[in-house]
């Protein structure tokens, strides 16, 4: 084994053209297992973290990956994308250049110069940190302010340096709203995904023969265009109606037909919630025959990322949207940039699904809430159709599926609408969704209907056929009012449901962040619930599928965008 490590030729010829490098100090082994074995013993003691975690958005720390994860999902739901995932040193400040300060420097020049270590006034370089620049930044004002009683060439001169600070400064505002939007070109999805694998490797949150396994996954999707289903959870829906009911506060559940979430990964973080939207809603298509016979994809598969992106640009060669085109540079392979709602649009019109682009441009309601979206949101899933899609959701920086709205009890003082909508959000890890999918065991040993489970009266209540209920269709075709002829459980007591839906918790194995950490099914409904409040962007966007082109006509007529403007006043 010796001989093997040395590269010697004949341990060479003993590993039978397999190479499994360490991508730390990239020396070679003849096995996945004794590579991690390496990595645990070489270089597990280098690997060690603070364990101390700081929420990105506010002073919080917590001592686990899981833990800030999980709060920043809770407190900063409705944070953008992108601010979410960039560090300090590269989030776009607020306070622009412009103000003097009494010194004679920018309000934000510090802030911005810090991380470039660039004199914005003589350009001098190498200052290796902040107080060094400030030093050399103060004699450069204060010769200034000596120089001003000189005559006019001190004046020319100063206003000279000025314009040369505000033109650096517009060149690192401009460099970081290009790396927040995924414009710079420097890294493709591939690319981010092999980095962040050995950065998790080397952290000790991931083992190497799992590395290799999801590279070549990604490997095979990237040849066959097809997601790998590893960020995938299926089943949502079907098990989300009983969790939803119960609820003492819910009075009606309105749920999409069917659809698959789809989380983001390691090649995606900070990016890719526009692609994993987009495959959320791909996989409520696929489950309807019309619109399967335009995706002209195998049963249940949907597009990985880098095959939504050509089809996008093929889009685009063909004519739809060519101003969205011109602003991404008309190219979207092997890049992070994003994607909106106007980039599914062009591609599912492309695909000829017809499709009904609506722009909540303003709140309709106090502080800033948009209380027409989830009116028009409850109308939508409460209306007739044969199949019910999903909705995409658009806002500045993110973007998330609506799956339905529950339709809330009014006698809850403090509530703000009676309407709360149900919402997949790609930074949902699997973990956190996969609860909803295993409490179908759990409903079935509650169910009074099962003899077996009807002898515990203390942790099974019901209501009588005498009383009126609500009747749901699992096919998302209507949601009537009826007699109520079956039993409908519901966790009271003292029992281990007791409360407001507790059930079972559902322990997580290792993820791609490392450790185990413990959901429950009532962590999990609570992520997917957006009641009013939460949602007080200035502006939404939603793409609501609407059907199948007919014609030739529609088809072309749908390569310009349009979009109905709510509320219309």
């Amino acid at each position: 084994m010796a001989d093997a490590k040395n590269g010697s030729p004949d341990a060479e010829a003993s590993l039978d053209f397999h190479e499994f490098i360490c991508p730390i100090c990239g020396i070679n082994e003849v096995s996945p297992m004794k590579l991690e074995l390496h990595v645990n013993q070489v270089h597990f003691s280098e690997a060690s973290d603070d364990p101390s975690i700081m929420c990105p958005l506010c002073p919080a720390s917590f001592k686990s990956i899981q833990a800030t994860e999980q709060h920043v999902n809770d407190v900063h739901s409705d944070t953008t994308e992108g601010e979410r995932d960039l560090p300090k040193a590269v989030q776009v400040s607020q306070d622009l250049p412009g103000r003097i300060s009494s010194k004679g420097a920018t309000g934000s020049s510090f802030d911005s110069i810090e991380d470039t270590g660039v004199c914005p006034v003589c350009l001098r370089k190498n200052f290796t940190n902040s107080a060094l620049l400030a030093e050399h930044l103060e004699e450069h004002f204060n010769s200034a302010s000596h120089q001003q009683g000189n005559g006019s060439t001190s004046a020319i001169s100063l206003t000279s340096k000025e314009k040369s600070l505000k033109q650096v400064l517009e060149e690192q505002e401009f460099a970081k709203l290009q790396a927040k939007y995924g414009m710079d070109d420097n890294m493709s999805h591939q690319q981010q995904s092999e980095r962040a694998m050995e950065r998790a490797a080397y952290r000790g949150q991931l083992n190497i023969a799992d590395m290799y396994e999801q590279r070549i996954k990604q490997a095979q999707a990237h040849s066959t265009g097809l997601d790998d289903n590893s960020t995938r959870t299926k089943g949502i829906i079907e098990k989300l109606l009983p969790v939803s009911l119960q609820w003492r506060d819910v009075k009606s559940v309105h749920l999409c037909s069917a659809v698959d979430h789809f989380s983001s990964s390691y090649g995606d973080k900070g990016w890719g919630c526009g692609y994993r939207n987009a495959q959320m809603l791909l996989s409520s298509l696929q489950c309807e025959e019309k619109y399967r016979n335009c995706l002209g994809l195998p049963e249940g598969a949907v597009p990985c990322i880098s095959a939504l992106q050509r089809r996008i640009e093929a889009a685009w060669t063909e004519g739809f949207d060519l101003q969205g085109r011109d602003q991404l540079g008309g190219r979207l392979l092997n890049t992070r940039k994003w994607i909106g709602a106007t980039e599914l649009v062009s591609l599912l019109s492309s695909l000829r699904i017809r499709c009904k682009l609506l722009d909540f441009h303003q709140p309709s309601g106090p502080g800033s809430t948009h209380p027409a979206l989830f009116q028009w949101c409850l109308e939508y899933f409460s209306a007739t159709r044969d199949f019910t899609l999903p909705l995409y959701l658009q806002h500045q920086g993110h973007s998330r599926t609506v799956i339905g709205c529950e339709v809330l009890t009014d006698n809850v003082k403090g509530r703000d609408s009676v309407i709360r909508l149900l919402v997949l959000d790609p930074s949902f890890s699997p973990a956190q969704i996969s609860p909803l999918s295993a409490h179908l065991e759990i409903s079935k040993e509650n169910d009074p209907t099962n003899s077996s489970a009807r002898g515990n009266s203390s942790r099974v209540d019901y209501q009588t056929p005498t009383q009126s209920m609500v009747g749901y269709t699992l096919s998302g075709e209507r949601v009537v009012d009826t007699e109520c002829h079956e039993w409908l459980f519901q966790s009271r007591g003292r029992g281990r449901g007791r409360g407001r839906g507790r059930g079972r918790g559902f322990t997580a194995n290792k993820n791609e962040y490392g450790g185990e950490r413990t959901f429950t099914v009532a962590s999990a409904l609570r992520s997917l619930r957006k009641p009013l409040h939460s949602l007080c962007q200035d502006q939404y966007q939603i793409v609501a599928v609407t059907g199948v082109m007919e014609n030739e006509d529609e088809f072309q007529r749908s390569k310009v965008l349009r979009s109905t403007r709510l509320p219309e006043s």
